[in-house]
């Protein structure tokens, strides 16, 4: 039924809106004993910075963890602990609160597994070309079962900087394992990359892009360590010299300097062309040798 105003128009009033409650959740479909699960909590009418209180249960009594945050924008994500002590199988929920507002609500039950163990977790290979097709796989030594689902997280690994997200790949316990393939893309361009010579200056060194990747598991993130080792990306170069005029460079010799510094002798072909494969990905500088001589 539509609400009805019935007060003038031409002055002010005052209307209170009630503050609701609207959903406790966790955010996976079952927690796993010994690590964190994800909850999120949604409202209606409630202020942004209202303080929040989290307390996790079990059905068999056991005390899970709690947390506390604010209200922003009418919601509120955080994670609270699932002790070891929990038993396999029980039943845990949480309750949320919010003190001033006199709210309570409790959330949806989820089963507790146990935590898995992992006995190896790795890609098929050390380095990657674009469009290579590289296989992935975390294989468990037990605490999983055949259809539990993941999410596979690649990141980028960066040591003068920062780690980024790369994608995020579905996945799914087969086998007691999860296998699957991802190709490869750089899809930004290499001439971003902070050479040796730049990066020197500054008490640092070059890296080529490196990657790793983690496996989420009911909340339970695997792999942050980087135990999937890195895998790294190796470009191709392909050179083409002409003068003014549009003519090539052919046969000439140069010295090329990759983008970590190390330097590789060349030869032009007839079309003033030269590919090398598996080099640094980066600038890269070209110095021709005697080139008057070999212009004479």
């Amino acid at each position: 039924m539509a609400a009805t105003y019935t007060k003038s128009t031409n002055a002010k009033h005052k209307i209170s809106l009630k503050g609701k409650l609207v959903s406790a959740l966790w955010l996976s479909g079952a927690g796993r004993a010994g690590g964190t699960a994800s909850v999120q909590v949604k409202t209606s009418f409630v202020g942004d910075g209202a303080q929040i209180q989290i307390t996790g249960k079990s059905e068999n009594g056991t005390k899970l963890g709690s947390a506390s945050g604010k209200i922003k924008q009418n919601e509120y994500a955080g994670e609270i602990d699932i002790p070891d002590k929990v038993e396999i199988g029980d039943l845990i929920y949480f309750e949320a609160r919010l003190p001033k507002h006199g709210l309570v609500a409790e959330s949806n039950r989820i089963p507790v597994k146990p935590r898995p163990s992992v006995k190896r977790l790795t890609w098929d290979r050390d380095t990657v070309h674009r469009s290579d097709d590289v296989t992935l796989t975390c294989e468990f030594d037990g605490g999983v079962a055949d259809g539990d689902e993941a999410i596979v997280l690649v990141k980028e690994h960066d040591p003068n900087a920062v780690d980024r997200s790369v994608t995020s790949i579905p996945a799914t316990v087969s086998n007691g394992k999860i296998e699957l393939a991802w190709r490869f893309e750089y899809a930004d361009a290499t001439d971003g990359i902070l050479t040796e010579k730049e990066l020197s200056k500054h008490k640092k060194h070059y890296a080529a892009p490196q990657y790793f990747f983690i496996v989420v598991l009911d909340g339970i993130r695997i792999g942050v360590n980087r135990e999937s080792g890195l895998l790294s990306f190796k470009d191709f170069a392909e050179l083409v010299f002409t003068d003014e005029y549009g003519a090539p460079y052919a046969d000439y010799k140069a010295n090329v300097t990759f983008a970590d510094g190390t330097t590789k002798s060349i030869t032009l072909d007839k079309d003033g062309r030269c590919r090398a494969d598996d080099v640094p990905p980066g600038p890269c500088d070209l110095e021709f040798v005697d080139e008057d001589e070999q212009q004479t």
